[in-house]
Formats: structure tokens, C-alpha cells, sequence
């Protein structure tokens, strides 16, 4: 498997940029991260398990889930896949940074106090 940054960027600003302002939308990445989580089973327990993995990294994972199936349906093959580091470029330049992602990680958190 393979990255490219420019091929990154493209899918996932195809996805969840808003054109009108150019930056992410926040709502709806947020809102896809969510339905991931509560969709995937490993990201589920991990997400209700509270000893072993931070909320952050939950997050993140999903994040890199939904980049790489975004990927994949954007260019139409499993050989790309967004790297760690061009995600966290991708929300530095079109989002707020990992702030981007918070609402994610409250969500997170808020799994793990209903237990």
C-alpha cells in the first residue's frame, strides 16, 4: 500500500470540506466518526473499555478508518491509504487541528460514564 498526500487531501476534502468556506465541516465529520464508532464493533469496545485506550486515540482511529474508506472509494482502489501525519496536516490546514476532532472524543467519553 501506498500514500500520496494530494490524493489524501482530494478524498477527504471531497468528502468533508465545505466548500463555501473552505474549511472542514466539522458537524458532519463528527456526526461520521460517531456513526463509525457505534458501528464497528473493535472501535465500539474499545470506546466502552475504559482502561486501555484513551479517548483521543478512539477518535483518532476512527478518523483514520473513515480516511482510508474514503480513500479507497474516491480513487477506486485498496493501494492508498492517508498516513498519520497527513491527517493531522489535513486538520491543521482545513480545520481547527485536533479541536476539529473533540466532539468525537466527547463522545467517547460520554460512552464510557454510561457505564
Amino acid at each position: 500500500m501506498k500514500t500520496n498526500k494530494v490524493k489524501t487531501f482530494n478524498a477527504l476534502n471531497g468528502r468533508f470540506l465545505n466548500t463555501e468556506t473552505n474549511r472542514i465541516d466539522e458537524e458532519y465529520l463528527n456526526h461520521e466518526l460517531s456513526l463509525l464508532i457505534n458501528n464497528d464493533r473493535t472501535l465500539y469496545l474499545e470506546a466502552k473499555n475504559n482502561r486501555r485506550i484513551r479517548p483521543h486515540s478512539i477518535a483518532w482511529r476512527a478518523l483514520t478508518l473513515a480516511a482510508n474508506q474514503t480513500i479507497d472509494g474516491y480513487w477506486g482502489a485498496e493501494e492508498w491509504y492517508a498516513s498519520s501525519q497527513q491527517l493531522k496536516k489535513w486538520l491543521q490546514e482545513y480545520g481547527r487541528g485536533y479541536d476539529s476532532i473533540a466532539e468525537t472524543v466527547a463522545e467517547v467519553v460520554a460512552l464510557r460514564e454510561e457505564d
